[in-house]
């Protein structure tokens, strides 16, 4: 440099504007740094456009500061693109504002990534918008974030496209959320299906509300399950609608509760057939009840089968009420059996009698009792025929009593004969007294011997007569009693015959008294020489009068040692004359004393002999 400093400040405005191109592209940045802001105002722009790229790199901060707005709009592109981020910055924010759009377009990516936010700040929202999708699409996260709320607001459609998914999940809360609704609309499929459950909370619940349904079938199942039920909550009905059941069938309870129970109502059928088990059967009490009774009808036979008994309390009475016949079949035993009693009690008659016959088998007692008597006495015939014998004995007096007559009338003999004589008991008079024939044939000998009063006096005449001789010959003389007195003289000859000599001889006065004479005469000899004689005592006269001469001739003499004399005096001619010499030798004096004389008067020689000899001794 010839000049010193101090000439090169005292030359004129007019002779810095004369130099030429050539002078000006020589001039090293030194010597331009020492021109006075005046003098730098005074280059012409054809004059700065002389000056190189490596000269133009190297100006100081206050020479570049000096120039003005005009004179940076006249600088080259290439000139542009060749600052460095720092002497970039050092146009000054006015003469950055200031620069044309083609000037904007020719800063590289690296330079725009190194300016701070001052300087990307001084760029309008036109400059803004008049960035390539290239130089956009280089941009870092944190440039972006420079940028300010304004012009990111300000991206275009076409440029926010180009942003990858990593700069995108990479934006802080504040430039995502300066993004306006129609911009979020406008990122595509594959930007939102790259994004991140935290990138799309920071949206905020406006963008998230305004994104469209092709936009929110993009959204991976990761993404989802990791958004919070403010973002959840902020999706709109038709928007949750628009989930594909792919999305659905990944979201977990904790994803699916965070819907809210609005949206979780507004689910489609086909949308609430896609949710996991594992997802409905961790869902709260709240979550569940806020299906519809459409939905949950929806439900598939595979998903209600593996709903848990929990699960299924918890949809409430309304939606148990609302399940169809196929999905209560689908319906687990086991689960059946660790229902609630409200749940259980939600069943209508019609679902009741939907109940396969599979199910009602595996049904314990315990779970039969929390079913309404209604609903047990809407059972069908072949339901009934399912229920095992063990539930059947631990059913409750109320709910037995509720089966109506025909119920009982449909009760197999298998399940009749494992009955034991306290559930009889608990069916009531009216239901034992319409047991079928066969029915009671099928009864336990146990069983009828455990029956009170009341039920064995229940039966009918007919019921009795139909009972089998072995029944009959298991019989307890409580049992007999039990009968009564109507009963006991129905039985037939075939019946009578069967009772034990034991049984016979512990009967009452009442009950042997209520024998016909028709029964009495139907005795065998082997029962009558059983008989203990204070059991034909209590035969009653009549009865005795009945006896036949062979009946006579079976009564041991041990018996006839005990026979009251009001017994002996009631025999009849007949039978007098039927005693045998032996069992007139057992007779004490007091009994041939009691024996009448119109009988006497019948007897043989020999038989007046014996008499004559008794007590001789």
């Amino acid at each position: 440099m010839s000049l010193t400093s101090t000439q090169i400040q005292a030359l004129t405005t007019t002779q810095i504007s004369g130099l030429s191109t050539t002078q000006i592209s020589a001039l090293p940045a030194a010597t331009l740094a020492l021109l006075s802001t005046t003098q730098l105002g005074a280059l012409l722009t054809t004059q700065l456009d002389a000056i190189t790229s490596k000269t133009l790199g190297s100006l100081t901060s206050a020479t570049l500061g000096a120039l003005s707005t005009s004179q940076v709009q006249g600088l080259t592109t290439s000139q542009i693109s060749s600052l460095p981020a720092v002497q970039f910055a050092d146009l000054g924010t006015k003469n950055i504002a200031g620069l044309t759009t083609n000037q904007v377009d020719a800063l590289s990516t690296s330079t725009l990534n190194a300016l701070s936010s001052t300087a990307l700040g001084a760029l309008s929202t036109a400059q803004i918008q008049g960035l390539s999708t290239s130089q956009v699409a280089g941009l870092t996260a944190i440039t972006i974030g420079k940028l300010g709320t304004t012009d990111i607001a300000a991206l275009t459609t076409t440029q926010l496209d180009v942003l990858g998914t990593a700069i995108l999940n990479a934006l802080s809360s504040t430039a995502l959320g300066a993004l306006s609704t129609s911009q979020v609309q406008g990122l595509t499929t594959s930007q939102i299906n790259g994004l991140t459950g935290p990138t799309i909370i920071k949206l905020g619940t406006t963008d998230i509300a305004a994104l469209t349904t092709t936009q929110l079938d993009a959204i991976n199942t990761t993404a989802l399950n990791a958004l919070n039920s403010t973002s959840l909550g902020a999706l709109t009905t038709s928007q949750v609608q628009g989930l594909s059941t792919s999305q659905i069938a990944s979201l977990t309870s904790g994803s699916v509760t965070n819907l809210g129970t609005t949206n979780i109502a507004a689910l489609t059928t086909t949308q609430v057939d896609a949710l996991s088990t594992a997802a409905l059967n961790a869902l709260s009490s709240t979550a569940l009840s806020a299906l519809t009774t459409t939905q949950v009808a929806a439900l598939s036979t595979s998903q209600i089968a593996a709903l848990t008994s929990t699960t299924l309390g918890k949809l409430g009475t309304t939606d148990v009420a609302a399940l169809t016949t196929n999905q209560l079949d689908a319906i687990t035993t086991a689960t059946l059996n660790t229902l609630t009693s409200t749940t259980l009690g939600a069943l209508t008659t019609s679902q009741v009698q939907g109940l396969s016959t599979s199910q009602i088998n595996g049904l314990t007692g315990a779970t039969l009792l929390k079913f309404s008597t209604t609903d047990i006495a809407a059972l069908t015939t072949t339901q009934l025929d399912a229920v095992t014998t063990t539930a059947l004995n631990t059913l409750s007096s109320t709910v037995l009593s509720a089966l109506s007559t025909s119920q009982v009338q449909g009760l197999t003999t298998s399940q009749i004969n494992g009955l034991t004589g306290a559930t009889v008991i608990k069916f009531g008079t009216t239901d034992v007294a319409a047991l079928t024939t066969t029915q009671l044939d099928a009864l336990s000998s146990t069983a009828l011997n455990a029956l009170n009063s009341t039920t064995l006096g229940a039966l009918t005449t007919t019921q009795v007569q139909g009972l089998t001789t072995s029944q009959i010959a298991s019989l307890t003389s409580t049992t007999v009693g039990n009968l009564g007195t109507t009963d006991v003289s129905s039985l037939t000859t075939n019946q009578v015959g069967a009772l034990s000599t034991t049984v016979l001889n512990a009967l009452s006065s009442t009950t042997l008294g209520a024998l016909t004479t028709t029964q009495v005469q139907g005795l065998s000899t082997s029962q009558i020489n059983g008989l203990a004689g204070t059991t034909f005592s209590k035969i009653g006269t009549t009865n005795l009068d009945g006896l036949t001469t062979t009946q006579i001739d079976a009564i041991s003499t041990a018996s006839i040692k005990t026979l009251t004399t009001a017994t002996v005096g009631a025999l009849t001619t007949s039978q007098g004359v039927a005693l045998t010499t032996s069992q007139l030798s057992a007779f004490s004096a007091s009994q041939a004393a009691a024996i009448s004389t119109v009988t006497l008067q019948g007897m043989t020689t020999t038989q007046i002999g014996v008499l004559l000899g008794v007590g001789a001794t």
